[in-house]
């Protein structure tokens, strides 16, 4: 399932650096420090990501959904996605009730859409 990909070069307009530039105020020089790491100029294939197989091994590993505060310590409590969609789905029935009390109009698609690989909800 490799695409070809149409090659396309570099942005020719402002560069970060000339931005950077053009700032009233100082700015630090970490922000001027290259990370810019030539990588080829080969497509990227897509095929991985796209592949069953591959999702649910990140779905094995995803870690998303942490428990504390990430700017303030490391995080070491993650939720399972089963206790997560409970969570999800307890927010939603709040909005609805919410919703329903001030006589809004519902508007939700977790109803409408099934959580699978093939279909997409966020």
């Amino acid at each position: 399932m490799k695409k070809r990909v149409k090659n396309i070069s570099r942005f020719s307009g402002l560069s970060y650096q000339d931005l950077l530039d053009q700032e009233s105020r100082p700015v630090p020089q970490s922000l001027r420090e290259s990370t810019e790491t030539y990588l080829g100029s080969e497509p990227l294939s897509v095929d991985r990501y796209l592949s069953r197989e591959y999702h649910e091994q990140e779905k094995r590993q995803l870690w998303n959904f942490g428990h504390g505060r990430p700017l303030e310590r490391e995080l070491d409590t993650y939720y399972t996605l089963p206790v997560v969609n409970q969570l999800l789905e307890t927010l939603d029935r709040v909005q609805i009730r919410v919703a329903r009390e001030l006589d809004l109009p519902v508007l939700c698609l977790m109803d409408e859409l099934p959580m699978d690989f093939d279909h997409f909800y966020d």
